[in-house]
């Protein structure tokens, strides 16, 4: 007969905020938007959270490894707020189209910043960068081949490179 691990559960009482999710230990979990300014009991554990309103299950989601991420369930999104999000995706796209829709520089102008960070420090001082996406996509994410061959020419020159391949 062999035993089971035992797993420790906390609780916590929580205010729902006006997103509609609930903070427990830095990710936060949606719940009906009916329970805002509502107080409800949160149980969890390492991998899981449930959370009750007057011992009622109103929500049961599993938790991810990571901090200050949001776990989100569309049937919990009131009706008018899934139809924003479907129709506006914020992602890297909808931020160009807003800045240019403003005549906004700013993206041009952090790109020459960040070179000219680096052109400052090329000879003088070391430098330490992190990035999520492989050196070969960088060229992509700077739209001007010029202007991403003097980057990487500057950043990867003299560079040691450690590549690390994770989830």
């Amino acid at each position: 007969m062999g035993l089971s691990p035992f797993i420790l559960q906390k609780t916590k009482q929580v205010n729902a905020q006006k997103n509609y999710h609930v903070e427990i230990e830095h990710q936060y979990f949606s719940i009906q938007y009916t329970y805002v300014d509502v107080y409800v009991q949160a149980y969890y554990t390492n991998t899981s959270a449930e959370i009750y309103h007057k011992d009622k299950k109103i929500a049961n989601h599993k938790r991810e490894p990571r901090q200050y991420f949001y776990h989100t369930t569309q049937a919990q999104i009131p009706s008018n707020h899934t139809a924003y999000l479907q129709t506006k995706g914020y992602d890297k796209q909808y931020f160009i189209d807003q800045a240019k829709q403003y005549e906004c520089k700013t993206l041009d102008e952090a790109k020459l910043i960040l070179l000219q960070v680096i052109e400052e420090r090329y000879d003088v001082n070391p430098t330490i960068m992190t990035a999520q996406a492989p050196l070969s996509l960088w060229s992509k994410y700077i739209d001007e081949p010029t202007l991403a061959d003097a980057f990487l020419n500057r950043l990867t020159g003299r560079a040691h490179k450690i590549e690390l391949k994770g989830e």
